[in-house]
């Protein structure tokens, strides 16, 4: 990102001109001596407040949980499975200089627990498409009142069913 207009936010590398997140990797080469230490020392360098890297970081750290789990002492090389698994990852993890996020992601971060996850049934499907309707209804059409009494606000829910979106179902569902 040229520096001229860049800053950060939250650590991570921001272009106001193009208006887009840069992830920059400190310079450490994964692959030399690939210990416990230095897995662990690696992982806790790809800093990432926002969640951006998490289905890059994940497989490192499930290997430092296998790593954790075989007893390894800090100053050990890895086994050769594990330290293949840290090869995969070295290589891949190459790729994060390539990506540029833009800003405007985040505004809706309601659904951002949903951001990474793949595997989805058709429930989860629906649910996530409700709640995508529900704030996409729910935004307001009108220009919002500076009392803090006055709850009305034009929003297209009031044009599809007639209420807000949030709004309490009626007590008396016979109506």
């Amino acid at each position: 990102i040229n520096d001229c207009v860049s800053s950060k936010i939250f650590g991570i590398a921001w272009n106001q001109e193009s208006d887009l997140f840069k992830i920059i990797l400190p310079q450490d080469d994964l692959r030399l001596n690939v210990t416990k230490r230095h897995v662990l020392s690696s992982i806790a360098k790809l800093f990432d407040p926002l969640e951006f890297l998490g289905p890059i970081i994940m497989p490192a750290k499930l290997l430092m949980q296998k790593i954790w789990i075989s007893k390894i002492g800090w100053d050990d090389k890895l086994p050769d499975d594990l330290g293949g698994i840290w090869e995969e990852f070295s290589q891949n993890v190459s790729i994060i200089k390539f990506i540029a996020i833009p800003r405007w992601v985040f505004l809706k971060n309601k659904l951002k627990r949903y951001k990474y996850r793949f595997c989805r049934t058709y429930e989860e499907i629906s649910t996530v498409l409700s709640l995508i309707e529900a704030l996409l209804n729910s935004r307001t059409l009108c220009e919002v009142s500076n009392d803090s009494l006055d709850l009305s606000c034009l929003t297209p829910a009031h044009f599809l069913i007639g209420d807000s979106m949030f709004s309490f179902p009626a007590r008396d569902l016979s109506q």
